[in-house]
């Protein structure tokens, strides 16, 4: 990603449509209320991509308390990097994570997408993450 990224930048060309590079980096995140919720919850991410490795049905299937017994070290070592820039974990490591991404690469901006078995569990990160962010507007009564 970081070499795609310089590369980019090295040999953009501006034209009518962008008069200089814009930069989007997509990002899965799992955030939930703490590091270890969302460590059980990116176990679904971790089937769905074991599933793709082995040439399964990709449906996201239920998290489990954990991946011992379901992968060998050579899947394990594949998901963990199809997983490389994962954000995963609780408000703190998330908001760290994502700053850490964005001085890394200087992004523009970053699209998040996630994997989760239950439509709850994405809103609430997506919450989380919306949270850290955005600034509350004060309203006046």
């Amino acid at each position: 990603m970081l070499d795609a990224i310089e590369l980019y930048r090295e040999f953009f060309k501006p034209s009518a449509a962008l008069s200089q590079p814009y930069v989007m980096v997509g990002l899965p995140v799992v955030a939930a209320d703490s590091d270890q919720q969302a460590a059980y919850l990116a176990t679904s991410a971790r089937q769905r991509i074991l599933r793709l490795i082995r040439g399964q049905p990709i449906f996201t299937p239920p998290p489990v308390r954990g991946m011992d017994g379901l992968w060998n070290l050579e899947e394990q070592q594949a998901v963990e990097a199809h997983l490389g820039a994962a954000v995963i974990g609780g408000p703190a490591a998330v908001k760290q994570k994502l700053l850490h991404f964005l001085k890394l690469t200087s992004a523009d901006e970053f699209m998040l997408y996630s994997d989760f078995y239950r439509l709850e569990d994405r809103l609430r990160s997506y919450e989380i993450v919306a949270g850290l962010f955005l600034k509350p507007t004060i309203q006046n009564n």
